[in-house]
């Protein structure tokens, strides 16, 4: 059994998997949240090592205690969202957080590089690649060679005209990842990717291999919001993988403002919003 973890920063991704002793944790939560600090929470429930690091994108909510993670913790094997040594400068950003956010990747990927952590990218990574954990496998919906992120893409070629429309497009980067034990379908994590990055090769995933789009669970895309100009979820697309639970990332207030865009998700399914209770589901 997979137990799964929502670590409390507020609006904010932090999912630590556990199976047996094997630790998985995709994303690094945020620092503008009060309470413990992520190595803190970490060290309470008894986590020594990190199998799997998974970082979906460059936001402060998402990559909050990467560097904190790089000194503290022994980690076996990290994937990130693409390769920032590529990327020649973030000068040609304006965006002082954007280009912070990024130097927090850089910087994290060398001291995981120095430490011997197996580093990964998604962007070179082939159409769905696996990662084993424990008894299961991680599989990679978005992105790959043949899919690249949005974001990164636009970054490096330097080919875009307004600062304003590229940093539109750093969400769209956020790695997805599907959650399987002997061809059952556990979990689908979303980080803040837009529906129409993720859901064609999720659909794409499921008739290769002549398998059931339903889902146990789902981590739902940009903490439950559609804003900003994207989609991130549509009813008619959690519908139809059918998850036994929804889980949203976000605090109880925001719950209160954004649950009408929950409305058209399916009666059965139970939608859990982390709040400051870290809750925990069996998978």
């Amino acid at each position: 059994m997979i137990r799964l973890k929502a670590l409390s920063f507020g609006q904010a991704d932090c999912l630590l998997l556990r199976e047996g002793s094997k630790v998985c944790l995709i994303d690094c939560g945020s620092r503008r949240h009060s309470g413990e600090s992520l190595p803190e929470k970490l060290e309470r429930l008894g986590v020594r090592k990190i199998d799997i690091l998974i970082v979906t994108h460059p936001h402060q909510d998402h990559v909050g205690y990467l560097l904190e993670l790089t000194d503290l913790f022994k980690i076996e094997r990290a994937v990130f969202p693409g390769n920032p040594e590529k990327v020649k400068s973030t000068r040609i950003l304006e965006d002082e957080e954007t280009r912070e956010q990024l130097e927090i990747l850089r910087q994290g990927g060398r001291r995981l590089s120095d430490k011997g952590t197996k580093l990964l990218f998604a962007n070179e990574l082939p159409d769905f690649a696996e990662i084993n954990f424990g008894g299961s496998v991680l599989k990679l919906i978005f992105p790959s060679r043949e899919s690249p992120p949005p974001f990164y893409t636009a970054l490096k070629s330097g080919n875009f005209s307004e600062e304003k429309d590229i940093l539109r497009l750093i969400n769209g980067d956020s790695s997805v990842w599907l959650l399987e034990r002997g061809g059952e379908k556990l979990c689908l994590f979303c980080g803040d990717c837009f529906e129409e990055s993720f859901r064609g090769r999720y659909e794409e995933y499921c008739a290769g291999n002549r398998s059931e789009r339903r889902v146990k669970a789902l981590k739902l895309s940009h903490h439950g919001r559609n804003d900003k100009g994207h989609v991130y979820f549509t009813g008619e697309f959690v519908s139809d993988i059918a998850p036994a639970t929804v889980l949203i990332t976000n605090t109880d207030e925001n719950a209160a403002i954004y649950g009408n865009m929950w409305e058209g998700f399916p009666n059965e399914s139970r939608v859990i919003v982390t709040g400051e209770s870290e809750p925990e589901i069996c998978l």
